[in-house]
């Protein structure tokens, strides 16, 4: 760890102390706030005009930067690359969890023809608009959305034949949780793909730690080490766990995107080239990721016994 590092570090834990004791009121509401629910229905109202537009995507998630690329083209690529790994096909009865406003959904049934997709999100906010966005895309036939909790699911044993977790199992309380409902309602032969994760193997497991974590609704019980991460999902009873690790292509995208927000390019004008962009995966650890305790991305998938 360089120098400039553990200096950026250090500044950022004054800044937010100096930003605890000027509004202890927020940092009460952090430190007694709820889930990721309460967090993400604060971002809006249903009745937003842009919602009805699907031309304008409603992305919720970092995105894969691969080639040089606009927000909506990297978290487009991202959904993509989860859906390969997963190996969607026309003959998958998927359950997608966290789903957002239902942009992937609505991706992977035109891009891979999945045979349905049925979805869960804790959010009324996403599940409105998603289900109206569904509808609007001519699609209600095939993907049925509806609120609901990830680790108490409302369907039967053996029910899909794959799962899907796009930027939102380190929310849910708890992860464990989640994965053991997804082996449950998984068929014999199913399989599970993710995008998650992990804290880098020197971060500090301190106060400040749990207080970003706590301030992004992420339980501090999920943050575990790649290899507690296999061994869970081995536990539980899920075979072939792979972890194909993109942060090189995630987090330095997002850190070059924020700093061009930071510049004051509109958002719709960025694009980011990871090939000419002059920015380290550490500009990322030391500013906007610290803040939210997120260190490693990953995809992982893993497969239930047949």
């Amino acid at each position: 760890m360089d120098q400039k590092f553990k200096d950026a570090i250090s500044n950022n834990k004054k800044t937010l102390l100096k930003l605890i004791w000027k509004h202890p009121s927020k940092a009460w509401k952090t430190i007694l706030g709820k889930g990721a629910d309460s967090l993400y229905t604060t971002m809006s109202h249903a009745d937003d005009p842009k919602y009805k537009q699907l031309d304008q995507p409603l992305w919720l998630n970092f995105g894969y930067w691969n080639k040089p690329s606009t927000y909506d083209e990297a978290c487009q690529a991202l959904a993509l690359k989860l859906g390969e790994h997963l190996e969607l096909d026309i003959d998958d009865t998927l359950l997608d969890v966290g789903f957002g406003f239902g942009e992937q959904d609505i991706l992977w049934k035109r891009e891979f023809n999945v045979k349905s997709i049925h979805g869960l999100n804790i959010t009324p906010l996403h599940v409105e608009i998603a289900q109206m966005r569904v509808q609007m895309s001519g699609l209600n036939n095939s993907i049925h959305l509806q609120e609901g909790d990830a680790t108490s699911m409302p369907f039967n044993h053996n029910s899909f034949t794959k799962v899907s977790a796009l930027e939102c199992a380190f929310h849910f309380n708890t992860r464990k949780k989640f994965l053991k409902e997804a082996f449950r309602v998984l068929k014999p032969g199913g399989r599970i793909g993710l995008t998650d994760c992990f804290p880098r193997k020197d971060r500090k497991k301190d106060f400040w730690y749990w207080f970003v974590l706590k301030s992004m609704s992420i339980p501090y019980v999920n943050m575990i080490s790649e290899n507690e991460y296999i061994h869970l999902f081995e536990d539980i009873g899920f075979t072939n766990v792979e972890i194909h690790k993109i942060t090189d292509k995630v987090f330095t995208g997002m850190a070059a995107y924020f700093k061009k927000i930071k510049e004051g390019i509109p958002k719709d004008e960025v694009k980011v080239d990871l090939y000419s962009e002059n920015v380290r995966i550490e500009d990322w650890w030391s500013g906007r990721g610290w803040y939210m305790g997120l260190d490693e991305y990953a995809i992982v998938t893993a497969n239930k016994p047949k």
